[in-house]
C-alpha cells in the first residue's frame, strides 16, 4: 500500500481523501467549477471573476479555439511508444500510465537511482505548459537533466541553484492535449484521482512496497498554471508546497494564493513560490500575489516571487523546477 502522511498528520489538519480508485468521484458539469473569494474564502460561481480579455484566464472564443488547435495539430503528441523511448535515457524506475484521471492521457512515474521505497519519500507533480508534452519536449528544454541533477549525486550537470540530490522523490508528470488547458484537472479529470493512480503505479514499481509519503510538491510552467486553478476551483489540490514556473496569467497565482490561506487556516503548513519572466502583467501579478498575502497576515516566506527576467521562459523550469 501506499502511506500518505505529512500535512495530514499536523494538529489540526483534516486530511482530505484522494479516493479508493484511479478514478476520483464524478461531478456534474453542468455549472461552472467555483473558486474561492479571497476575501469570504467561499465558492463563488468562475463567472463572477473579473476577466481581462487578452490574457490565457479569459473564457476562449471559437476563434481561440480553432487558432489554438491549429497550432497544437502541428505539433503533433507523442504516443506512449513514443515517450517511453525517451525516458528509456533515464538510469532510475519508470511506468507511463494512462488514467481516467488525467483524461486516458500518458502520465510519467518516475523512481531514480537509489530510490528506497523503504524511507520517507517526496512527490513532485510537475505539468508542462501549452504544446509541451512529457517526452522530446521535456528533454530537449532540460526538464529530464534538472530531475537527474536533482537526485543523482554524480549526475551532470549538477544544481546551479546548491540544492542537494535526493533520490528519495518520486516525479509525475502528466500529459495535456490541445490547449487551451481550461478542460485540465476539471471534472471529469481529477487532481487527486492521478495522484492516487501515480501512487500506485509506483507501489508497483517498488515490487508492492508500501511507500511512506511525507510531502507533496506541485509545480506547474506558463500555461499549466490554470490546470492548478482548476484543481484549487474543485477542491482537490493537496500540496505542501507550489511552484509556479512563470505561471501566474490572469488569476491563476492569486487563485492559489487562496488555497494558502485557506490551508494555513486549517493548520497544513503550505508555501508557495513564484518564478516569473514574461509581459508586463506578469510582475503586477507577482505583486498582487504577496499583497493577497500580507493582507492575510501571512509570513513574508509563506508565499515568495521571484523576478528572473533575465532568463528565457522555457529556461524557468530547468533551473527551478524541483525547488523545496
Amino acid at each position: 500500500m501506499v502511506r500518505v502522511r505529512g500535512s495530514d498528520d499536523a494538529p489540526g489538519y483534516a486530511p482530505r481523501p484522494v479516493g479508493t480508485s484511479q478514478n476520483a468521484t464524478l461531478r456534474s458539469t453542468s455549472t461552472p467549477p467555483p473558486v474561492l473569494d479571497a476575501q469570504e474564502n467561499r465558492p463563488q460561481p468562475l463567472t463572477t471573476q473579473p476577466v481581462s480579455r487578452g490574457t490565457l484566464d479569459a473564457i476562449p472564443t471559437p476563434e481561440d479555439i480553432a487558432a489554438a488547435q491549429k497550432k497544437s495539430a502541428a505539433a503533433k503528441q507523442p504516443s506512449v511508444a513514443e515517450i517511453r523511448a525517451v525516458w528509456a535515457t533515464m538510469p532510475g524506475k519508470k511506468a507511463v500510465i494512462t488514467p481516467e484521471a488525467n483524461g486516458c492521457r500518458p502520465v510519467v512515474v518516475y523512481l531514480p537511482p537509489g530510490f528506497d521505497p523503504a524511507k520517507p519519500a517526496r512527490l513532485i507533480t510537475a505539468i508542462h505548459g501549452h504544446y509541451g508534452n512529457v517526452g522530446a519536449h521535456l528533454q530537449k528544454h532540460g526538464w529530464l537533466d534538472r530531475i537527474r541533477s536533482l537526485t543523482e549525486p554524480e549526475a551532470t550537470p549538477t544544481p546551479t541553484d546548491g540544492l542537494k540530490p535526493d533520490s528519495q522523490i518520486i516525479y509525475v508528470l502528466p500529459q495535456a492535449n490541445q490547449p487551451p488547458f481550461t478542460y485540465w484537472m476539471n471534472p471529469p479529470e481529477s487532481a487527486a484521482g492521478l495522484e492516487k493512480a501515480a501512487l500506485d503505479a509506483a507501489r508497483l514499481m517498488a515490487v508492492g512496497h508500501e511507500i511512506d509519503v511525507v510531502s507533496r510538491t506541485v509545480e506547474a510552467h506558463s500555461g499549466a498554471g490554470i490546470a492548478l486553478a482548476n484543481a484549487v476551483a474543485q477542491g482537490e489540490l493537496h500540496a505542501d508546497k507550489i511552484n509556479m514556473l512563470d505561471a501566474t496569467y490572469g488569476t491563476w497565482g492569486a487563485r492559489c494564493v487562496d488555497y494558502v490561506i485557506a490551508e494555513r487556516a486549517r493548520g497544513h503548513d503550505v508555501h508557495l513560490e513564484s518564478w516569473y519572466t514574461r509581459h508586463q502583467e506578469m510582475k503586477q501579478h507577482n505583486d498582487d500575489m504577496i499583497a493577497q498575502a500580507q493582507q492575510a497576515d501571512l509570513d513574508g516566506d509563506v508565499v515568495k516571487t521571484h523576478d528572473v527576467t533575465a532568463e528565457t521562459h522555457d529556461g524557468v523550469p530547468p533551473r527551478h523546477m524541483g525547488t523545496p
